[in-house]
């Protein structure tokens, strides 16, 4: 990366790209006026979806900034950028990405990283939302104690509405209702995370 500073806004400058998603990227960045590190997520969709995507993103940051739970990264600002394309700001999370070999060194472990993935998908499902692209990769474990936390609310959608795109979203963890573009609720992001509690226990994956 340049040793150029680069800002995204008078308010946020950029440190480094930390990840890449279907709406846009991901940067670490500084937030100015609060003297914090946060990350921002920034919509850079191709021009012939940007539209759509556009309101998708919209409505990601809408739905996610109504939750308020431990274990779902908090979201901060919505804005545009000094070129006009559309972000929002979250809590920079640290920590690692679950992986069997991070959840299951110990059955015990394992046991408090499920009983948090219940405890999160128990609060967004009394909310009618449902994330709709639970897969590994979308939680991280921080802390000494492994807290879990849920990322990427980017498909997610309201109960009994109909899912995205069938093209949207993990292949070997959807739902087949996600598949076929119909409606969804709570049983979608059970059956997401069966497959994922089955690979991590039997290893298989």
């Amino acid at each position: 990366m340049s040793t150029e500073k680069e800002f995204i806004t008078p308010r946020y400058q950029v440190i480094k790209e930390i990840g890449q998603g279907g709406l846009g990227k991901v940067l670490e960045v500084i937030d100015l006026w609060e003297g914090k590190t946060v990350a921002l997520k920034l919509h850079s969709a191709q021009e012939e979806q940007k539209e759509d995507s556009l309101e998708n993103f919209k409505q990601e940051f809408r739905l996610t900034s109504e939750l308020s739970h431990p274990g779902i990264v908090e979201v901060y600002d919505f804005g545009y950028t000094l070129d006009k394309s559309a972000f929002y700001t979250m809590e920079m999370v640290q920590g690692e990405e679950l992986t069997p070999e991070v959840a299951r060194p110990d059955l015990n472990r394992f046991y408090q990283v499920v009983w948090q993935i219940c405890d999160i998908l128990e609060y967004l499902h009394s909310q009618d939302l449902v994330h709709a692209d639970l897969k590994p990769s979308n939680f991280k474990l921080t802390g000494n104690i492994f807290s879990v936390k849920l990322l990427d609310f980017g498909l997610a959608r309201k109960t009994f509405s109909q899912a995205s795109s069938s093209t949207a979203g993990t292949l070997e963890y959807m739902a087949p209702e996600v598949f076929l573009g119909r409606e969804i609720d709570s049983r979608t992001d059970l059956y997401s995370l069966g497959i994922i509690l089955f690979e991590f226990l039997t290893s298989n994956v």
